[in-house]
């Protein structure tokens, strides 16, 4: 089914004004996912905060500017290994060869941190490769 976009006012611009955010820093649920297991090999040893940086819109992610770290809601917990992995290629491509979704992830375990829901959180880890 299509939609029809309406026409703009006169003198308004073709783009729209996208208003600075302040980055959202919190460093409570980065301790919260320091202390779960890697999201891909279920380790505990030298677990880090790992920053999803790429966009993606059916998570309202819009991702972040040059230069500048992701919000601390989209991070994911990643052994030191895989986090260097994750830094090492192309970020989209080292989540789709684990087969996890690291933004549907990354939002679930930020509503178990502000819940301080430990248990929920090793759920969403244990079920992270589900459809």
């Amino acid at each position: 089914m299509a939609f029809r976009v309406p026409p703009r006012p006169i003198g308004e611009s073709r783009t729209p004004q996208i208003k600075k955010r302040k980055r959202f820093e919190s460093e409570e649920h980065a301790k919260f996912i320091r202390s779960l297991p890697c999201v891909v090999t279920g380790v505990y040893d030298r677990v880090q905060a790992a920053h999803v940086s790429y966009p993606d819109l059916r998570y309202g992610k819009f991702g972040r500017a040059f230069g500048k770290r992701e919000d601390d809601c989209w991070i994911v917990p990643l052994c030191r290994e895989q986090h260097d992995l994750q830094h090492d290629m192309n970020e989209k491509v080292f989540w789709q060869l684990a087969g996890i979704d690291p933004c549907r992830i990354a939002a679930a375990l930020f509503v178990c941190s502000m819940f301080e829901d430990r248990d929920a959180a090793l759920l969403v880890i244990q079920h992270a490769r589900e459809p």
